[in-house]
């Protein structure tokens, strides 16, 4: 397998990861674009962007390192994986922060 077709994939699933990241921001439904409701989002809207960081420095990691590789082997594909694993996991701790335990909300 050549170097391209590893960096194709893997930058194809840091875009999905990022894209998915987004997903969990969205205006209450029935809510009118007021500053109240605006500001109601700016939690969602933090967390969106601490892990869209994460997903970036991430992605940047990964592009230096596949700039000083020369060839790809099967062992280098499971570990791509692996990292790749941790990366699409990233989404779901970051849906959480709106799934808050009664009780413990402010």
């Amino acid at each position: 397998m050549s170097k391209g077709r590893l960096e194709a994939f893997s930058d194809c699933v840091f875009s999905i990861v990022a894209t998915l990241l987004i997903l969990d921001v969205h205006l209450p439904t029935g809510a009118g674009i007021a500053a109240a409701s605006l500001r109601g989002l700016l939690p969602k809207v933090g967390v969106f962007l601490l892990s869209f960081v994460m997903v970036g420095m991430y992605w940047v990691a990964h592009h230096n390192m596949l700039h000083f590789l020369r060839q790809v082997d099967r062992n280098l594909l499971y570990l791509n994986l692996l990292l790749l694993l941790c990366v699409v996991f990233i989404p779901f701790p970051t849906s959480l922060h709106r799934q808050v335990p009664p009780g413990l909300e402010r």
